[in-house]
C-alpha cells in the first residue's frame, strides 16, 4: 500500500510541551472565554464522558480487588477488624480500600500502563529512547508497527470544547492512508475495545474541539474528520496492538446529555414535606 504524504503540524518535542494550563482547586481548567474575559473554568473532557458510563460492572471489580487484598495482607485485615463499626471513619476506610487495592495488584497494571503510554508519546514527539525496560520492547514495538502506515501530526495537544465547556488533552492527531486525519486515542486496558462508548464520546469532544494557546487563550481549529476516530488498543504487557475505527457523529449529543445530567444531579430534590 501506498502511504499518501501529510503536511504535518509541527510536534512539540516531549521536553517542550506548552506550559501547564491554571486549575481550580477541583483541578478544571481553567479557560479564558471565547470573546476574552475572566477565565472559566471547564469541566475536563474525560470527566465529563463518565458521566454516561455504567459503572455496575468497575463497581463490582473494586469489591473483588478490595476483598483480595484484604485477604492477602493480614495487616490490612487487623485494621478492618479494628474498623468496624466505625462506619463513620471514611478517611480511614478509604485508606484501607485504597491499599487493599494496591495489595491485589490493582495498581499495576495502571502503572504499565502510564509508563508505555509514555513510551510511545516521546517515540511519536520525536524523543530519544532510552533504558526501556526489556519487558516493554515487545509492547512498544507492536505500537510501532501497527501505526507505521500513520501519519503523527500532532502529539499531546491541549484542546478546548467551548459549546460543552469542556477542554482536555488528545493524545494523537492521525493521518491515515484515505487522506483523513484523525484523534486518535491510545488505551493500555486489556478490555478498552470492549467497552468503548465514552471513549467514543471523548475522541468525538476533542474532534469537535479547537487547539488552545495557554497564553494568549486564542483559538484555532483543528480541521479533522468529525465521523470517524481511532481507537489504538494497546494492553499493557501482551506484545499486541490494534486499530478500532470509533463512531463519533453522535458525540456531541451524547456530550449535551452528559451536561444535563451533572446538572441534574448538583439539585437538591428532597425537601422536607409539610402537610
Amino acid at each position: 500500500m501506498t502511504v499518501p504524504v501529510f503536511t504535518a503540524l509541527p510536534v512539540a518535542p516531549v521536553d517542550d510541551l506548552p506550559t501547564e494550563i491554571a486549575r481550580d482547586r477541583w483541578g478544571r481548567p481553567l479557560i479564558t472565554p471565547p470573546g476574552g474575559g475572566k477565565a472559566v473554568a471547564y469541566t475536563r473532557i474525560s470527566t465529563l464522558c463518565k458521566a454516561l458510563d455504567d459503572s455496575h460492572g468497575l463497581t463490582k471489580w473494586y469489591g473483588r480487588m478490595t476483598a483480595l487484598g484484604v485477604a492477602r495482607r493480614p495487616d490490612l485485615l487487623a485494621q478492618a477488624a479494628v474498623l468496624t463499626g466505625e462506619e463513620d471513619d471514611k478517611k480511614g476506610l478509604n485508606e484501607l480500600v485504597d491499599e487493599a487495592m494496591a495489595a491485589a495488584g490493582s495498581t499495576q497494571a495502571r502503572n504499565l500502563g502510564t509508563a508505555l503510554h509514555r513510551l510511545t508519546e516521546i517515540a511519536d514527539g520525536g524523543g530519544e529512547l532510552a533504558g526501556i525496560p526489556a519487558h516493554m520492547l515487545a509492547d512498544l514495538d507492536a505500537y510501532m508497527q501497527a501505526t507505521a502506515q500513520l501519519e503523527v501530526v500532532s502529539v499531546e495537544k491541549f484542546v478546548v470544547n467551548d459549546a460543552v465547556q469542556a477542554a482536555g488533552t488528545f493524545d494523537r492527531l492521525m493521518g491515515c492512508p484515505d487522506t483523513k486525519v484523525r484523534v486518535a486515542d491510545i488505551k493500555t486496558g486489556k478490555d478498552a475495545h470492549k467497552y468503548a462508548f465514552s471513549i467514543a464520546v471523548q475522541c468525538g469532544l476533542y474532534a469537535n474541539a479547537m487547539a488552545y494557546d495557554v497564553a494568549t487563550g486564542e483559538r484555532t481549529p483543528l480541521d479533522v474528520d468529525l465521523d470517524t476516530a481511532l481507537l489504538i488498543h494497546l494492553p499493557a504487557g501482551t506484545g499486541t496492538c490494534n486499530l478500532y475505527t470509533l463512531d463519533i457523529r453522535g458525540a456531541m449529543a451524547a456530550a449535551h446529555v452528559a451536561n444535563a445530567i451533572r446538572d441534574w444531579r448538583k439539585q437538591q430534590l428532597a425537601t422536607p414535606y409539610k402537610p
